[in-house]
């Protein structure tokens, strides 16, 4: 695993940028991340899980959302990884 900091933009040869795109660019990154990750997990979801688990994120209940996951999806570890 890795950590979305700034050593990992120096990692990716983008060290050098100023202050404020490194956070542009960590927050892009991150945001993609959860958008791929929230869509392999959607995939394997009904519509009823669906609309329960968005109901967390609408929310902003990331603890609930996480316990929601942990209890229907034991193995979403594997698709985050």
């Amino acid at each position: 695993m890795f950590k979305l900091d700034n050593n990992f933009l120096i990692e990716l040869g983008l060290g050098a940028l100023p202050a404020d795109e490194k956070n542009k660019m960590l927050a892009h990154i991150y945001e993609t991340l959860e958008m791929r990750v929230g869509m392999k997990l959607a995939e394997q979801m009904t519509d009823a899980q669906l609309d329960e688990f968005e109901a967390y994120i609408n929310r902003n209940d990331e603890a609930g959302a996480l316990t929601w996951l942990e209890s229907n999806f034991p193995n979403y570890k594997d698709v985050v990884a």
